[in-house]
């Protein structure tokens, strides 16, 4: 650009408000008028514009360039999408093709669980032929397809082999009265499955007593055996139950129960056990007898004073009138004998007033001991009986008697008052040998 005036170059820039060079307005009016100062300032816009654009020019060129690369990066990965695209709609194709060509070709049909023969037939209807094997299973019955081979439902080719298992049928073994280990060994060997469970019993500990399957049968899909095996018979913990309670259990464990009462008013254990004989985790036999005493303030009384009626009459010695006095003491005022003399209660009240009154005096003195008794006293306490066996010594009927014992048993009845003294006695042998009298 040049100074109007002087026409000094000024530059590309900006022009300044005076020239440089002659001090004068670059732009002062040419003496030609309006038109050449129109035209300066045309000139002067103009060539601002290019200079302007030159500055530009790199920005602009660097922008052209990024959006050519992002246009190019763009036609590219529109171009890979639609490989991709292209690819996932062949590889659907071809798995298509490949699911149609299994699921409509031969494949092995289904055929567990089938009997035996309807499965063969099956299988060689569709093509295959079939070699049979046999395994033991626990949830097929016996003569039926455990598996085959290939599988149910495999791909294979017509006139290819398959090999069908059948169960085997499962024979419960007699296992009765063999150790535990040896019946669960037999057990495993027919894949039979078993559970255990103990019993009290006489046979030597571990022994199986029983079975639920019988020895010999086919054992179904789905069955197992249980086997009891034996554990020694123990009295169980039965103090402080219920003489119920006691009972049931003992009586559960096919043992016999024999009562016994003992005076208590300690209201908390009327009722209830107090102690065993044997005692608790004794080992037993089946059937055998076990005591318990139990406390009771009617029914104990009764039983304290049955049992020292019986222990006067049948357990001691000398006989006859001692028997009497040991028996005093227990006889209750309602008693016939209550007041009367020591003989008069042995010969009345235990020789039912002299009954068999004429047997040998020997005969009516036998030296006797107590082999055994048994005593029940009723609900209320008012009666009891009881069942005693006796051991007599014949030695004072003579010399040929000498050494000789024989033993029976005496049926007793007895009654009581109110506070278990006793009231009257039975026994229909009195006190002499059982087998000797009537």
């Amino acid at each position: 650009m040049r100074c109007q005036n002087c026409k000094r170059e000024l530059g590309d820039g900006l022009l300044p408000a005076r020239c440089p060079h002659c001090g004068q307005s670059p732009l002062k009016a040419d003496p030609k008028g309006k038109t050449a100062a129109r035209k300066n300032l045309d000139d002067l816009v103009s060539h601002t514009r290019i200079a302007q654009m030159k500055r530009e020019a790199p920005q602009h060129a660097a922008r052209a360039s990024l959006t050519a690369k992002n246009t190019a990066e763009a036609s590219k990965k529109r171009a890979k999408m639609m490989l991709i695209g292209i690819g996932g709609v062949v590889g659907a194709v071809l798995l298509i093709a490949l699911i149609s060509f299994i699921g409509f070709g031969p494949h092995v049909p289904d055929v567990v669980g089938w009997q035996e023969d309807r499965a063969k037939t099956t299988l060689e209807q569709t093509g295959y032929s079939v070699e049979r094997t046999e395994e033991f299973s626990q949830t097929i019955d016996a003569n039926h397809v455990v598996s085959t081979d290939p599988s149910a439902l495999a791909f294979c080719p017509k006139g290819s082999l398959v090999k069908m298992s059948v169960a085997k049928a499962r024979i419960m073994p007699d296992v009765i009265g063999m150790a535990k280990d040896e019946a669960t060994a037999a057990l495993d060997e027919q894949s039979i499955p078993y559970t255990l469970k103990e019993e009290p019993s006489d046979k030597p500990e571990g022994t199986v007593v029983s079975s639920s399957l019988e020895a010999g049968s086919t054992v179904e899909a789905n069955t197992s055996a249980v086997l009891t095996v034996a554990i020694p018979l123990r009295i169980p913990h039965v103090v402080g139950l219920t003489q119920t309670e006691a009972e049931a259990a003992l009586r559960d464990l096919n043992l016999n129960v024999v009562i016994q009462y003992k005076h208590s008013n300690d209201l908390e254990e009327q009722g209830k056990v107090l102690s065993s004989d044997p005692v608790e985790g004794t080992v037993v036999a089946s059937n055998s007898n076990v005591t318990l005493v139990v406390a009771s303030s009617t029914q104990g009384a009764a039983q304290e004073t049955a049992e020292a009626v019986i222990n006067a009459v049948y357990g001691q010695t000398p006989v006859g009138d001692s028997i009497g006095s040991a028996l005093l003491p227990f006889l209750s005022a309602s008693c016939p004998y209550a007041s009367a003399s020591a003989h008069d209660v042995w010969w009345g009240l235990v020789k039912r007033g002299g009954l068999y009154g004429n047997e040998n005096p020997a005969l009516q003195a036998l030296p006797r001991s107590i082999v055994s008794k048994n005593i029940e006293v009723s609900a209320d306490g008012k009666s009891a009986t009881a069942s005693v066996v006796v051991r007599w010594d014949w030695t004072p009927m003579g010399a040929k008697y000498a050494g000789v014992t024989s033993q029976d048993t005496h049926n007793i009845q007895m009654t009581f008052d109110d506070q278990g003294k006793l009231v009257s006695f039975n026994d229909p042998a009195t006190d002499i040998p059982a087998f000797t009298y009537g």
